[in-house]
């Protein structure tokens, strides 16, 4: 399973295409020649499906230590990264699954729902 990621405080067109945790340490290693000074951590962002809202979600808990002398624990972040992988490509499916139930109407450009009746304030339901 190919899975592609980036970091944040690195130029957002550096993206990597990882399948294995040596090509996650080797990307992790890359992305490290691109920060700028005084970066600790980074952040990992793994791309979403195409029908979720956003382009990319961060890996939940996760902070990306510099490559040198941190192998072990970049090793062991691998999974974080599988399962907020294996989370969006699930999402993903509840999303595509919902456009069938029945009552879900899709909003219009303008994103407001056309108004039908009479829209009663609240104090004057209590009444």
């Amino acid at each position: 399973m190919a899975i592609t990621i980036r970091f944040s405080g690195i130029p957002e067109d550096l993206i990597f295409e990882v399948g294995s945790r040596t090509e996650y340490v080797n990307a992790v290693y890359e992305a490290w020649k691109y920060t700028r000074v005084g970066v600790q951590a980074m952040t990992c962002l793994v791309e979403c499906p195409e029908n979720l809202p956003q382009e990319w979600a961060t890996v939940p808990d996760m902070a990306v230590p510099p490559y040198w002398g941190n192998m072990v624990e970049l090793y062991r972040q691998w999974p974080q990264v599988v399962e907020c992988a294996k989370r969006l490509e699930d999402l993903s499916s509840i999303v595509e699954e919902s456009r069938f139930i029945e009552g879900i109407i899709e909003l219009p450009d303008g994103g407001v729902p056309p108004r039908q009746g009479v829209v009663v304030p609240f104090v004057r339901a209590i009444k």
